[in-house]
């Protein structure tokens, strides 16, 4: 089982928000617990990732959406390092 960091449930809180915009994001993540959501929300808040609606939805902004964009190149970059370190390992 991997144990996932903050950091990786606030990126899969923004993706969710991105995907389902305007959806109720308590729905999905019913296997954290209250205290867990509550806090990435807020850190996503206050780094200006997220904003909430008068109606309570919340909504990815440009900065969310820029952050989610490099942290997917981040991702690609260090599995196409990986692959190619074990290329160079099989031959």
């Amino acid at each position: 089982m991997r144990h996932y960091g903050n950091n990786d449930v606030c990126v899969s809180i923004l993706k969710t928000i991105n995907f389902g915009e305007g959806m109720p994001i308590r729905s999905y993540y019913a296997g954290l617990s209250t205290w867990q959501l509550n806090d990435c929300l807020t850190l996503l808040q206050k780094n200006s990732l997220i904003e909430y609606e008068k109606d309570s939805q919340i909504h990815i902004t440009k900065k969310g959406t820029q952050y989610l964009n490099a942290y997917n190149k981040i991702l690609e970059l260090l599995s196409f390092k990986t692959r190619k370190s074990e290329e160079l390992v099989a031959a």
